[in-house]
């Protein structure tokens, strides 16, 4: 688990605050669910070639086990909002009999108290943390210590670069 815990905590800590345009909305091009997390991230020069990718951890179901899965492609704001990330570039991190889950801690800014969350909606801007652990379902299963990673984004790219657009959560 200390490898997943490391990757896991390095390419979130790589998120990249870019902005993606939905339904003529823009959005941060973050996502995430119970199964899933995706997001922009600057990826270093190996094992490809270093820039901004979308990065997906996906948990599937095989057969009787969970698995882990990290895939990541060159970012591309046309597709973010719309797709996930082909298979093709997919490596499985973490198999396990234990049912595992995200969940999300965070709340938008009029919220008193932020909480943890199932699922997490890209107009609230990052949550705070990243939690990958044992799923409601795993009642009856031993389970094992969570990952919690925080996601440290200290400024967005329209803050820098307002001319190009986007959001700027600094605004006002």
């Amino acid at each position: 688990l200390q490898a997943i815990h490391r990757i896991f905590r390095n390419t979130l800590g790589r998120a990249f605050p870019v902005t993606v345009d939905k339904d003529a909305e823009s959005l941060f091009a973050f996502a995430g669910n119970e199964n899933s997390v995706r997001f922009a991230a600057f990826m270093p020069p190996y094992p490809d070639q270093a820039g901004l990718y979308e990065v997906q951890f996906n948990i599937t179901r095989v057969q009787e086990r969970y698995q882990l899965r990290m895939s990541r492609e060159a970012f591309s704001p046309e597709s973010f909002p719309n797709e996930e990330t082909e298979e093709a570039g997919t490596t499985v991190l973490l198999e396990t009999e234990t049912p595992i889950a995200f969940s999300f801690f965070g709340g938008p800014a009029d919220e008193q108290e932020p909480d943890w969350q199932s699922d997490w909606d890209s107009g609230n801007g990052y949550p705070a943390l990243v939690r990958l652990g044992s799923s409601e379902e795993a009642a009856g299963f031993d389970g094992w210590p969570e990952i919690v990673t925080a996601i440290e984004i200290n400024i967005d790219s329209a803050c820098i670069f307002p001319a190009l657009g986007g959001l700027c959560r600094m605004a006002n």
